[in-house]
């Protein structure tokens, strides 16, 4: 599916941002990663006695928490008052398309926002909240004006 762009490809990175030794070669398109390499997980391995958590790394981990990443910013679109942000209703549906939300994630989710870091977009929800909530529906609006309805 991501080859005829059906899907945003989100790859695997630590917890500092580098890309997993482990992904795929980059395809064309943009490179987008999360935390994906050493995520706690709910599983616990008993150790010399004692239970410790077991960490887990791949894109399949990645992925979900891009998609909370992504469901968060719909969130906040979503109950957004439309009478106070100009083009909201007829620029809310583009973020539920691959290239809206791509971009968005991009845009606003990125250290950096709107700059690679070494030819990635490595993805932190906490850049997201930095921002007031009418800033972040600002963003979004600007960044869904450039996507093609």
């Amino acid at each position: 599916m991501h080859k005829t762009g059906d899907v945003i490809r989100i790859d695997s990175s630590d917890s500092k941002g580098s890309p997993s030794s482990f992904n795929p070669s980059p395809d064309t398109g943009r490179w987008i990663f999360t935390l994906g390499q050493g995520v706690p997980s709910y599983q616990m391995q008993v150790v010399d006695r004692e239970q410790r958590i077991v960490y887990r790394s791949g894109s399949s981990f990645a992925t979900p928490i891009a998609a909370a990443i992504a469901a968060i910013i719909l969130g906040v679109v979503d109950h957004a008052d439309v009478s106070k942000y100009e083009g909201l209703a007829t620029l809310r549906p583009r973020l539920r398309t691959r290239l809206g939300m791509e971009k968005v994630l991009c845009e606003t989710c990125v250290q950096n926002a709107g700059s690679k870091r070494l030819e990635y977009y490595y993805l932190t929800p906490w850049s997201f909240f930095e921002d007031s909530e009418q800033t972040q529906i600002h963003v979004i609006l600007r960044t869904l004006r450039h996507v093609p309805p």
